[in-house]
């Protein structure tokens, strides 16, 4: 990812990177960076995928909201 622009090198990239993580006995992946989000297609991998920032923004506002 370069200057806000996904590319497909980007997205095949993190994909290898996270079949690789599951092969190695990892039980899922924490994106902990915003920008991982647009790369990374949170639905369609070998592992649970979660988003910190979505988990924490839904905290956020379930805690506002009471």
């Amino acid at each position: 990812m370069m200057l806000g622009r996904v590319t497909r090198d980007a997205e095949r990239a993190l994909k290898t990177v996270i079949t690789m993580k599951e092969k190695q006995g990892a039980q899922a992946i924490v994106l902990a960076c915003t920008e991982l989000e647009l790369v990374v297609d949170t639905d369609a991998n070998v592992l649970p995928v979660y988003d910190s920032t979505d988990i924490h923004c839904r905290a956020a506002a379930d805690w506002i909201l009471g």
